[in-house]
């Protein structure tokens, strides 16, 4: 019984989570990939591609061209089938996708998961 209320806790606190982060996205951020700081492309030999440089410039730099936005959507953690649609993805600039609960492919075998994983991975490009 113990182990099933420190589920129920866990799974509680991690919907909390979730909730907090949609309703901040929701007022902070409106779908829309203009919101970028990259009105012009960012340059082929920018900083932060440079392996030989520090990590700490790398970063600098590579945040240096993202939006707010965009680096609040790299950091949130979104269950896959709250989704609205796929370019959900891209357009509020998601970081990570999770696939808990039931949220399986519709083929619940290893080549469905590749061919859901892929798929997101492509919206995300």
């Amino acid at each position: 019984m113990k182990v099933r209320k420190k589920t129920m806790i866990a799974t509680y606190s991690l919907l909390t989570v979730a909730v907090i982060t949609a309703i901040f996205l929701y007022f902070y951020s409106t779908p829309n990939s203009s919101q970028s700081n990259m009105d012009t492309p960012v340059p082929i030999d920018a900083p932060y591609l440079d392996p030989e440089l520090p990590t700490k410039a790398r970063v600098a730099n590579l945040l240096s061209y993202m939006s707010q936005a965009e680096k609040i959507g790299q950091m949130t953690l979104v269950e896959k089938d709250s989704l609205k649609n796929i370019s959900d993805v891209e357009n509020y600039f998601l970081g990570a996708l999770l696939s808990g609960s039931g949220a399986k492919p519709k083929e619940n075998t290893l080549a469905g998961w590749k061919q859901m994983t892929d798929t997101y991975q492509a919206a995300a490009t």
